[in-house]
This record gives structure tokens, sequence and C-alpha cells, in this order.
């Protein structure tokens, strides 16, 4: 009897229908809240049955981080070592059918469909840690044989839609010595474009830089147990990932007890950075950091959170 089994197997595998799927798309790049034009052509050399034709659309994010684990081995010393995990998350699954159960029809397929893009979409990413995906994917489903598939990857960028106009923000910090401001003409900045922005230095002792710089600086947390935190103990100090539109603004500054100077900077920011991000299981936070930069002391840092975006849309 399994023999049987053996030989029916084979022989369904070598002439069984051979079937081409294929998945156009009216564009290369989405932004949530779109919907996306696609036509699904399938074509087979024979009508077989099947449970169903659908169309999938996924977003799957893959996490690998570290955690420090500290125990005694079994000889009972104490020792710290560092485990990897990786973890599979689905943020979002919609299926259409196109089909139904019955015969795959002899003339092929070849139809339009329209397949809406959430809003709150969190966008294509590949970075360190993090990597989300999103993907259409043309499913023949067959009962107890292999399903016929094709995927085809979808590129979602960010989107911020405004409903008021932006106003100029000031961002105060007070180090002791000199107390220190960021102006920033809004907080959620579009890559590619040109920031201006000012620092205010004002002296309450005798202080001396020998640069002041900016940069925009990001960090990636994932979601461990509930908590969001730094994928690497190294970031937990407040030290970042990664930096990009590195800008000295000016250097050797000396300031007298009660002196205030301001200093313009113009931030290029690039066309190809991520975009911040934030969903059940990780953030991409960006900050603009400017650093007052002391020799032989410690430096005065100041933070800026902003959101950084692909696209800036006004309702106004």
């Amino acid at each position: 009897m399994n023999n049987q089994i053996l030989i029916l197997w084979l022989v369904v595998l070598v002439f069984g229908p051979k079937v081409n799927l294929a998945l156009e798309l009216d564009r290369d790049i989405y932004f949530p809240g779109d919907v996306i034009r696609a036509r699904l052509h399938a074509v087979s050399n024979k009508s077989f049955d099947m449970e169903e034709l659908r169309i999938e659309f996924n977003c799957v994010s893959t996490l690998t981080y570290s955690v420090t684990v500290s125990e005694y081995d079994s000889e009972g010393e104490y020792t710290t070592y560092s485990r990897t995990y990786t973890d599979t998350k689905n943020l979002y699954n919609y299926r259409q059918q196109v089909y139904g159960k019955g015969k795959f029809p002899r003339e092929g397929v070849s139809v339009e469909l329209e397949i809406p893009i959430p809003v709150d979409a969190p966008p294509s990413y590949v970075g360190r840690t993090i990597n989300t995906n999103w993907a259409i994917k043309a499913v023949i489903n067959r009962r107890f044989r292999s399903d016929f598939t094709f995927e085809k990857p979808v590129y979602i960028l960010s989107r911020y839609i405004s409903s008021e106009r932006f106003q100029p923000i000031s961002f105060p910090f007070d180090f002791g010595d000199v107390v220190a401001s960021v102006v920033l003409p809004k907080q959620v900045l579009q890559t590619g474009e040109v920031v201006p922005g000012e620092i205010h230095i004002m002296a309450k002792n005798e202080v001396s830089f020998n640069e002041v710089r900016a940069a925009l600086c990001f960090v990636e947390n994932i979601n461990v147990s509930g908590v969001y935190r730094p994928i690497d103990t190294r970031y937990i100090d407040g030290s970042t990932i990664g930096e990009s539109a590195k800008q000295i603004v000016v250097k050797d500054v000396k300031l007298y007890p009660g002196q205030e100077r301001m200093f313009p900077f113009q931030l290029q920011i690039p066309s190809a950075l991520i975009s911040s991000a934030s969903t059940p299981f990780y953030e991409i936070q960006w900050t603009l950091k400017v650093t007052l930069s002391r020799r032989l002391r410690k430096d005065f840092n100041l933070n800026v959170p902003v959101l950084l975006v692909n696209q800036i849309q006004s309702q106004i």
C-alpha cells in the first residue's frame, strides 16, 4: 500500500500542473494610507482542483538582540555571558480571496486588485538588530498538496500629516556652569531637507569649548518583557547606535560670567536616512545632539528628541 502511495505521489510530482504566478504593482514606493493597485497573472499548463486563490499582504519584523546572563556554572564559579536571541513578529496580516474553491480556470487568471495600506503602517526598515519587511503574496491553496506561491516585496516609507502650522521650539538645558538651549523651526524633520537652527549659550562661570558640534543620532530599542530598552548595554548610558549629518558649528569658544553667544547652524539631512518608527515590539528614535566639547573635561550634551519622517503632508 505504501509503495502505491509513493508511486502516485511521484506521478503527481512529475506530471502535475506547472503554474506561473506574477504580480505587477503600480508604483515602487508607498506611504501609510495609500492603496496598492496590483495586477495578478496566473497561468497553468492544465486545470486542477484548488481550495482558493488569494492575496496576502504581510508585514514581518525580525528582532535580533543580546541578553547578558550571570549565573553559577557547574563548578560553582560565577560567570557572565551573552546570549543572542532572534524573534519574528507578525505586525500586519491581510487576506483577500480572488477565487474560491473549484477548478483553476483553463484560460488562466488576470485580475486587478486594490490592497489598502493601514494608516499606522510601520515603515520598511533594515537596521542593525531590527528588520521590517512588507510583501504581497499570491497563494493558490491546494488540499493535501503543496501550494503555489509568489511573493513580491513592497517598500513603505513614513509620512507625517500636519493639521497646523509648525512653530519654532526651544529646548533649554542647565549644566551649572552654563545655560544652553537649541532652537529649531519644528520638531518634525523630513529626510533630504536642510534644517536651520540656533544654539544659545549663556555662561554662569568662565568656560571654554574647543568646539561646538551638531549631529543627528538614532537608537534602536526593542520591547523585551514589556519594557523598551536599548539592544546593547553599551547604549544604556545615553550613547547612540549611529550618527549622521555631523557638523562642527564653531571652534574655540570662550565665555565669561554673564556673557551670552548665539551660533546658527544648518543641518543637511541625508535623503537615505531611516525614519522614526514605533510598534508594540520596537522603537526607532532620533535625537538632534548638540555637543559643547571641553578638553580634558566632561562634554555638555544637549539631546533634543525629533521625529524623522520621509514625507510631511500638510492639511492646513
